[in-house]
C-alpha cells in the first residue's frame, strides 16, 4: 500500500480486507497530521450483506488522533433548511469496541479510556447504544488577566440603571436533526472536563434514554452523578421557538464546596 500512497501505512498480520482482519497498524500522517489505529480487527456478517449491511464487531486496541489548528480563516456557513437523511439499505453495526483513544485538534485533548457502541439504522431511524468509560477533555488554556495595580482603587462604585437582557427573542436556534434519533442507553462513567490545570466539571456516572425527532426531545431516564449532588429528570423539551418544556426532576444534595461543612446540606431533597 505504501507504495501508492506513502502517507499511508497499513501492517495486516491475520486473514485479508473482507475475510475477520487483524491489523497490527493503521496509520495516516500528513506532516502533522497524525491517525494511527493499532490492534483493529472487524468482522462482517456476509448473511445480511446483500439487502443490509452488518458489522459484528469492530475492534480497536487503541487510537491516536492529531490535527493541527488550522491557519486558513474560517469560512461561515449559511443558515440552511433542515434536510432529512435516509438510509438506502438497513445498517447495522452490533459491537463497536475502541479502547485508549487520544485525540488532539487544534489545542483540545480528549482522552478515551473505552467506548462501547452499537448502531441500527433504518429508512430515517438511528437507534443507538453507547457506553462510555474514562472520558477527559482538556480545553486549551486561557490567558487570566492580572489585575493592574490601581484597578480598584479609588474607582467609584456605578450601579447600571439596567442590565441587558441575556437572551432575546429570536436568539435560540432551532435545532433539528436530519434523522430520528433513539438512544435505548447512553451510559457515561469517569467523565472529567480540564482546563488551566483545573477540574472545571466531573460526571461519576450519567444513564440516559431518550428520543430525539425533528426538534423535539422526549426524556424516558436522565440519572446523574456527580461530586456536588444526584440529579433525576424526565419530561419532553423542543428546541424550536421559546424552547417549550414539561420536564420532572428531582435533586439530592451531597456535597457543596462553598458551605463549612460541605456536607452541610447533604440528603436534602428538591423535588
Amino acid at each position: 500500500m505504501e507504495k501508492f500512497e506513502s502517507r499511508l501505512q497499513i501492517n495486516l498480520t491475520e486473514g485479508s480486507l473482507l475475510y475477520s482482519p487483524t491489523y497490527e497498524l493503521i496509520r495516516w500522517q500528513d506532516d502533522d497530521t497524525l491517525i494511527e489505529l493499532k490492534d483493529v480487527s472487524y468482522r462482517f456478517d456476509w448473511q445480511c450483506i446483500v439487502e443490509e449491511f452488518c458489522i459484528d464487531s469492530l475492534k480497536v486496541g487503541s487510537a491516536t488522533v492529531n490535527i493541527p489548528e488550522s491557519t486558513d480563516p474560517a469560512v461561515e456557513e449559511e443558515t440552511s433548511e433542515p434536510v432529512e437523511v435516509e438510509f438506502p439499505i438497513p445498517v447495522h453495526i452490533r459491537g463497536l469496541d475502541i479502547n485508549n483513544t487520544l485525540v488532539n485538534v487544534a489545542g483540545l485533548k480528549i482522552e478515551l479510556s473505552q467506548l462501547l457502541l452499537a448502531v441500527d439504522g433504518k429508512n430515517s431511524d438511528v437507534t443507538l447504544s453507547t457506553s462510555i468509560d474514562g472520558l477527559t477533555v482538556t480545553l486549551a488554556d486561557t490567558e487570566e488577566e492580572s489585575p493592574t495595580a490601581n484597578s480598584s482603587i479609588n474607582k467609584p462604585l456605578v450601579i447600571p440603571d439596567s442590565i441587558p437582557a441575556i437572551l432575546k427573542e429570536g436568539d435560540l436556534p432551532e435545532v433539528v436533526l436530519p434523522v430520528n434519533l433513539l438512544v435505548k442507553k447512553l451510559d457515561v462513567n469517569r467523565f472529567t472536563l480540564i482546563q488551566n490545570q483545573q477540574n472545571v466539571a466531573k460526571i461519576n456516572s450519567l444513564q440516559s434514554q431518550f428520543d430525539y425527532i425533528g426538534s423535539a426531545i422526549s426524556i424516558h431516564k436522565f440519572a446523574l452523578d456527580v461530586p456536588e449532588a444526584n440529579l433525576d429528570l424526565k419530561g419532553n423539551i423542543d428546541i424550536s421557538k421559546r424552547y417549550p418544556m414539561d420536564l420532572q426532576a428531582s435533586i439530592e444534595v451531597k456535597e457543596v464546596a462553598q458551605l463549612d461543612p460541605s456536607t452541610l446540606l447533604k440528603g436534602q431533597k428538591l423535588i
